[in-house]
């Protein structure tokens, strides 16, 4: 067991690493190096080949974030964000397959194949009967190139201690932002309800992983012929939180993101508290009634009322992830390594743990 000197596993709650090697190699996920297929058990949403009540697509994308490319499709097709249904996030910086489902009754004109200049690929595979859930979301297939060296023995060496170990469940990096790690504190502030920190946070908090030149543009303080930036903004940063499907969306998941940040903190208290075994059970989001036994001390550093989680959903998770499937091999001159994980384990964990430092996100 190994603790983390890196500022973003500070800042987001990702504090210990199983082992203490590494492989000394700087990998950096993209479209050419990080793929990742959606596996999802169509056969108990009705799945068909004819016509019945949801269109079932098969949504190919790069370099885009699964938010963004559903908004592309709803203005696509002129249909509202709701009649669009997806299972999971995919990474951004990545080539993801992954199911999305449309109302069938409510589309008016032909799927397009290709948009956001081949950024999105859509293929028709077929129809359900019912509307999908999450239940039937089984998890995510990953495959990781890593070019140059011949890294195989070292890859199967870790992978083998990784498999007989495991490694702590955290939520991973893109949970909470990579060039600003933020998504959780402003979950906070919403929760709270202080949409002055909120603001403040999202406007005025400088992250080392930020671009120079975004942080120079957000920061500018006069705007001709107006007064402060922030307060021309404040106004259109309050519709945020009054605007239908995307308030709630927006608004779920950065408050979920700060849920996710509270359970890093539970599993780095178990660590701390009795090694590496109390990991090897379900444990509940801060959320859930039975939580606060579990909670209580992270919650009172928090300095958050703890009746105002008991509103928020309750779901549990296992403290402890092992990969399966796993393959490591050559291809022409690429290492290759494969593995499956389950609904919500995050693949960057896993690479995190790989790589160390040297794994960039960026």
């Amino acid at each position: 067991m190994r603790k983390s000197n890196n500022p973003l596993d500070i800042i987001t709650g990702i504090r210990y690493y199983l082992l203490g090697k590494s492989i000394d190699h700087i990998y950096t996920p993209s479209p050419k190096t990080f793929y990742v297929e959606e596996i999802v058990d169509l056969k108990s949403l009705g799945f068909t080949q004819e016509k019945s009540n949801y269109m079932v697509l098969l949504m190919t994308k790069r370099d885009l974030e699964t938010l963004k490319a559903i908004e592309i499709i709803s203005q696509a097709l002129r249909i509202p964000l709701s009649n669009i249904y997806y299972l999971g996030l995919k990474d951004k910086h990545a080539t993801t397959t992954q199911y999305i489902f449309i109302k069938t009754n409510i589309l008016r004109k032909e799927v397009p194949q290709k948009l956001c200049n081949d950024r999105i690929l859509l293929q028709h595979i077929g129809y359900t009967k019912r509307k999908p859930s999450r239940k039937s979301l089984q998890g995510n297939r990953f495959r990781i190139l890593i070019s140059g060296k011949n890294v195989v023995n070292e890859l199967e060496d870790m992978l083998s201690d990784i498999i007989t170990y495991g490694l702590p469940n955290y939520y991973g990096y893109q949970r909470f932002g990579i060039r600003r790690p933020n998504s959780h504190i402003l979950g906070k502030f919403i929760m709270l309800k202080r949409y002055d920190l909120f603001i403040k946070e999202l406007l005025s908090s400088i992250y080392s992983y930020e671009d120079k030149d975004e942080i120079l543009l957000r920061c500018s303080k006069i705007l001709p012929g107006k007064r402060f930036l922030y307060e021309s903004m404040f106004n259109s940063i309050l519709k945020l939180f009054k605007n239908n499907i995307r308030r709630k969306r927006m608004t779920t998941f950065l408050v979920e993101a700060y849920l996710s940040y509270l359970f890093n903190e539970l599993l780095n208290t178990l660590i701390e508290s009795c090694g590496w075994d109390c990991l090897k059970k379900q444990y509940p989001i801060a959320s859930c009634e039975d939580a606060y036994e579990y909670y209580g001390d992270i919650i009172d550093t928090e300095n958050i009322p703890y009746n105002m989680l008991d509103r928020l959903g309750c779901w549990r998770r296992s403290g402890i992830m092992i990969p399966e499937n796993v393959l490591i091999y050559r291809s022409n001159s690429d290492t290759v390594l494969e593995f499956t994980l389950g609904v919500g384990e995050y693949a960057s964990i896993i690479l995190r743990e790989i790589f160390k430092n040297k794994y960039r996100l960026y």
